[in-house]
């Protein structure tokens, strides 16, 4: 593509976690050019960090960029994840990523857009080629948002919220089962036929619990 420069996160994609260490690409084009950059201890010349002496001789490449050692914790971890990814490919990941949300997407249309269709919907593209594995699923009002996503929550259904009404779904193609999604859909279901449009639960559900 020719870009002179990019950045990214590996807790999300390659499932390192929050805090995950993050990347850096500067394109080729850039190395040995005399740019203003914040230059650190890593970034100087592995033959003569040691010298300890007041001459900035920096890396070759992106490396020039670096500023200290990287935490051992992250790198850990991401280390750990990518093992994962070498037993693999990302045409398998992708593949199977496709059939998981396109279960998920199945499974919603079935039953609790079927049977709820006032108070919820999908604003992801239908489309698998205009979308990740990720469904967003908005609610009429940011109380039943809310009482949704605590309601998955405290039934061990981990999601992602987005206010004021969006709480997000992804399907992990490295350890999501179908199972876990059609378990996923079923505890949805259950969770709103629980709560009202306004976030709260009927009158004789609050008093039996």
């Amino acid at each position: 593509w020719g870009v002179d420069g990019a950045c990214w996160c590996s807790y999300k994609y390659l499932n390192a976690g929050p805090g995950g260490i993050a990347g850096f690409f500067v394109h080729e084009k850039h190395h040995g050019k005399d740019l203003n950059i914040l230059s650190g201890w890593w970034g100087q010349k592995k033959s003569s960090r040691f010298n300890m002496a007041h001459k900035w001789q920096k890396e070759e490449g992106a490396a020039a960029w670096r500023l200290s050692n990287p935490p051992v914790l992250q790198t850990v971890s991401l280390l750990a994840s990518l093992e994962l990814f070498e037993k693999t490919s990302m045409a398998e990941l992708r593949g199977r990523s496709l059939l998981l949300t396109g279960y998920l997407e199945l499974l919603l249309a079935q039953g609790p857009l079927k049977d709820h269709p006032s108070v919820l919907s999908v604003l992801t593209p239908s489309e698998p080629c205009a979308r990740g594995a990720q469904l967003s699923l908005k609610f009429s009002t940011p109380e039943l948002m809310d009482a949704v996503f605590r309601g998955l929550a405290k039934r061990g259904v981990l999601t992602d919220e987005r206010k004021p009404s969006v709480i997000r779904v992804s399907p992990a193609p490295l350890y999501n089962t179908f199972s876990d999604i059609r378990g996923m859909v079923e505890v949805l279901s259950v969770v709103l036929s629980e709560t009202d449009k306004n976030g709260t639960a009927p009158a004789a559900k609050r008093q039996k619990s």
